[in-house]
């Protein structure tokens, strides 16, 4: 099973000039086993996870806490300082991030992504 999994992803998602989103990724198990309601160990977590293709660019987004509590009233305070560190932790191991600056105008920060596409792209 894991096999195909694997293949699809490789078939699927390795055709050249292709831009595939997602807000959430195999790699949150690391994050929030919690949500996930996921309890292997995490040396088998990450031998799993290598088997899902990494993205070509992580686009990451750290607003304030006080913005997350207000999107994520069921997590204490705690726990959402704690998962952003987590994430932060786990994208320092990856050189291909894209920190979003949360002051800045969306319109920048749109300009900045689609800037940062095209040079991985083309």
């Amino acid at each position: 099973m894991v096999l195909n999994v694997y293949y699809f992803f490789f078939y699927k998602f390795k055709k050249k000039n292709q831009i595939i989103i997602f807000d959430r990724y195999a790699f949150d198990l690391l994050v929030d086993r919690v949500r996930y309601r996921y309890s292997l160990n995490e040396k088998l977590t990450k031998f799993i996870l290598n088997l899902f293709p990494k993205p070509d660019l992580w686009i990451f987004i750290n607003p304030p806490i006080k913005i997350i509590e207000k999107r994520k009233k069921e997590l204490p305070t705690r726990e959402l300082i704690r998962q952003a560190n987590a994430y932060k932790k786990l994208l320092k191991k990856e050189s291909n991030v894209l920190t979003i600056n949360k002051n800045q105008k969306i319109e920048k920060n749109i300009s900045l992504i689609v800037r940062k596409m095209k040079s991985i792209i083309i």
